[in-house]
């Protein structure tokens, strides 16, 4: 980061559930070598019949694994779209998920159950990905040319770029924060009376307080201003210029 080298965040989307029938990293290596461990033809298909059989009721019902699901793992969507934006506020180029397996391929044995396997989780990365994909080149290289700083436990990054103004505010303080925060100056123009809060369940407008300062009872417009907003535990806020 300091050579302004691109990097690539990789983010938590699984955790494993190392069963004392697991006998490997490898999920599909788990399942084989249970079944392999069977010594009679008869006790080959019983194994197989209970791993089938403990696959249905995972697919049945995908919102309650029969395995503990680590509280590491983020699940809701500030949670999941916090972790992104966190990422890229820090100067991640680009997000990097490794789940592990297929959404229709669950490991029966040790579990491997990964954000694209629950059903909400997995609706709140397909809302991510159509809103990372919406704001294109306003995030791209994020360690170029932005401005970042903290305020009441948000880790804030703007950035202007062709024709608008984009700010990312991350909440890091592990509470929920209610907080008026100064924006940074502008290189060309005052802050507008609004922004757009951007991201699917957010879109609204935001009002911006410009600031002014009297000088000899006239008041002079000066290029700082405050936005006031809320923010859950972990939740990101973007907030536009002009709507995408």
């Amino acid at each position: 980061a300091k050579t302004n080298a691109p990097w690539v965040a990789i983010l938590n989307a699984h955790e494993g559930f190392k069963s004392k029938d697991s006998i490997s990293i490898s999920p599909r290596h788990n399942v084989m070598g249970i079944v392999n461990k069977a010594t009679s033809p008869t006790q080959k298909q019983q194994l197989q019949q209970w791993l089938d059989a403990r696959n249905a009721v995972i697919m049945a019902d995908l919102a309650k694994p029969p395995f503990p699901i680590p509280a590491s793992l983020p699940q809701t969507r500030a949670q999941i779209r916090g972790q992104a934006f966190e990422a890229i506020v820090q100067g991640s180029n680009g997000l990097f998920y490794w789940p592990y397996r297929e959404p229709n391929d669950l490991d029966p044995v040790s579990g491997w159950y990964t954000l694209f396997h629950m059903p909400k989780p997995a609706s709140y990365m397909r809302e991510l990905m159509h809103d990372l994909a919406a704001l294109g080149s306003l995030i791209a290289a994020p360690q170029q040319n932005a401005t970042t700083w903290m305020a009441d436990g948000i880790h804030f990054w703007q950035r202007e770029l062709d024709g608008n103004i984009i700010v990312i505010a991350v909440n890091e303080s592990g509470k929920a924060v209610d907080a008026t925060v100064t924006l940074k100056p502008l290189s060309k123009s005052q802050w507008p009376s609004s922004l757009v809060r951007f991201g699917h369940a957010s879109e609204q407008h935001i009002r911006v307080n410009q600031g002014a300062i009297n000088v000899n009872h006239s008041t002079i417009n000066v290029n700082q201003s405050t936005i006031s907003d809320s923010w859950q535990a972990d939740e990101a806020h973007l907030y536009l210029l002009k709507s995408l």
